[in-house]
């Protein structure tokens, strides 16, 4: 079974919920601070690394300021988490500019891919009920366990290379 690309999924899931109705919560801080998250990842996909790290730091503000007045203690874990990995991206992504190594364009590329899929999960857990948050937290947890087994094996493609590259 073929499953649909992150970027349509999280849009298919958006429109769903808007048609459906399924956003029994209007948090607007939450709001705030996922709208937030989806302008950043647009940044990482479009931008300069000197946009995108000035607007992730504009972000982190926005977003710090926004979930103070929230009190969805599950949703700001998310948002967190997720912003989060934007910050390890730009890490891995000025590393890139500084080392050009295949290593360090996997790890940003990585790390890029995680942030936007934790925005997309992030949304959807702010917009769920209790039971589908439930779901989301299980799913996330198996997919956080495949993504350090991954980092893992990251890690050990490195220091492989650095080794030949010390021969």
């Amino acid at each position: 079974m073929k499953t649909l690309p992150p970027k349509l999924l999280f849009i298919f899931i958006l429109l769903s919920c808007t048609l459906i109705g399924c956003s029994k919560r209007k948090d607007a801080a939450l709001e705030t601070a996922l709208d937030e998250l989806t302008r950043l990842a647009s940044y990482a996909e479009t931008g300069s690394f000197q946009q995108y790290e000035d607007r992730l730091l504009t972000t982190k503000g926005n977003i710090d300021v926004a979930l103070q007045r929230s009190s969805d203690e599950g949703a700001k874990r998310k948002i967190g988490k997720a912003l989060k990995l934007y910050f390890r991206a730009r890490d891995a992504w000025k590393l890139q500019i500084e080392d050009i190594s295949s290593y360090t364009g996997i790890v940003h590329s990585s790390y890029s891919s995680r942030a936007t899929h934790a925005t997309e999960r992030a949304s959807l857990y702010a917009h769920a009920d209790e039971s589908t948050r439930k779901t989301i937290d299980a799913e996330d947890e198996k997919f956080d366990e495949e993504l350090e087994r991954h980092g893992r094996k990251i890690e050990d493609e490195r220091k492989a290379e650095q080794r030949r590259n010390n021969k």
